[in-house]
């Protein structure tokens, strides 16, 4: 990612929601920091900072090789995706293509984690975490990103990220090893 692209997620209350309601808004802070999209099947394997998830304060991929010798970046945010969200990616300000967005729909849970290499610190000696969102209001180009978000028909798929049953899958209730969001990790026969 560059700095200062920003991500904000729409999500529909429940299936018989008209318009979807903007849940989040996130932001990278420096160029080369990273989105990680990880589609599972189960609401069970995924966790958020934002909600103080079980096991959201564990890095699911600490290392990049089995012997733990190849730290993967600073994670700098967790956060999910429920089936029927959107997340709307935008380019920065003042990027040289600021008209650029892109939509992405959840067809199932996700568990998204960002990275960062070059950690950038706030005025209080704390990391900026994704959730940390900087810019005073949004353009016009960002905007109209916003606006043809909001106009889609209901998605196609759809899961309740508030108020779930007991017939939904507790969240964030069973934590996965690394070779589970890494296959490459598993160990060879």
């Amino acid at each position: 990612m560059e700095e200062n692209q920003i991500f904000i997620l729409f999500s529909y209350e429940n299936f018989l929601s008209s318009h979807p309601q903007i849940i989040d808004i996130w932001q990278s802070h420096s160029n080369g920091d990273q989105l990680e999209f990880y589609a599972v099947n189960s609401a069970k394997n995924i966790s958020s900072f934002s909600n103080n998830d079980p096991y959201s304060n564990f890095d699911p991929v600490p290392f990049l090789n089995r012997e733990s010798s190849a730290p993967n970046g600073f994670i700098n945010g967790r956060e999910t995706l429920y089936p029927g969200e959107r997340l709307l990616w935008i380019s920065s300000k003042d990027s040289s293509t600021p008209d650029l967005f892109t939509i992405f729909e959840a067809q199932d849970h996700v568990q998204i984690i960002s990275r960062t290499w070059s950690p950038r610190i706030n005025q209080d000696g704390y990391s900026l975490l994704l959730n940390d969102f900087l810019y005073d209001s949004a353009w016009d180009a960002a905007r109209r990103a916003i606006n043809k978000t909001l106009s889609l028909p209901f998605p196609r798929a759809w899961a309740p990220r508030t108020n779930r049953g007991t017939e939904w899958d507790a969240v964030g209730s069973q934590l996965m090893p690394p070779e589970f969001w890494l296959p490459q990790l598993k160990l060879k026969r």
